[in-house]
């Protein structure tokens, strides 16, 4: 499982490592550059555009609710 820049890597055996990748290469860019075929390596790709986006929002929005609450005390 790839997040952002770190792996999470399961081997066959059942084992379970941890990793990180550079942040600016894709993952299947990596494997091609260390001679891997990206085809024969089952990955998947944690999506965190939801969660980025809603904590951005958050990051905007509960600051100008602080401030109307107390600049109004509400």
């Amino acid at each position: 499982m790839i997040e952002s820049d770190k792996l999470v890597v399961n081997y066959k055996d059942g084992s379970v490592k941890f990793s990180t990748k550079e942040s600016v290469k894709g993952f299947s860019n990596l494997l091609k550059d260390s001679g891997i075929d990206p085809t024969t390596v089952k990955f998947s790709v944690l999506d965190e555009s939801l969660t980025k986006t809603l904590g951005d929002m958050a990051g905007i929005i509960l600051p100008l609710v602080l401030m109307v609450r107390f600049s109004f005390g509400l």
